[in-house]
């Protein structure tokens, strides 16, 4: 099944197929299941800002994104996860480069 969404600050829209890695099975999006699991690992909100913690070192659970200025469409589809991911209290600092200045993320 062939969804399409918008991003988060343009509204451009993005054509996406959820699957299963290795199956045809969709993968159904699903903030609340996915804020279920965290709760139950432990990730909570505990400071009002939104963004839950990390149960080991009370840290914010903080991703950071490279995504390549030279794919069509990555920055895009990396807006659109940034926006997934905030929903369920994950901050996620996107890094849109060129593919030669990926390594200098890791």
């Amino acid at each position: 099944m062939t969804s399409e969404l918008a991003t988060a600050d343009t509204g451009r829209r993005i054509r996406m197929k959820r699957v299963a890695e290795g199956t045809d099975e969709e993968i159904p999006y699903d903030p609340a299941g996915a804020n279920a699991l965290l709760d139950k690992a432990g990730y909570a909100g505990t400071d009002g800002d939104g963004i839950r913690e990390d149960p080991a070192n009370g840290e914010p659970l903080h991703l950071l994104m490279p995504a390549s200025s030279d794919t069509t469409g990555a920055v895009e589809s990396g807006e659109l996860i940034v926006g997934y991911l905030k929903k369920i209290g994950i901050s996620v600092d996107l890094k849109p480069s060129s593919d030669a200045n990926q390594p200098s993320y890791a």
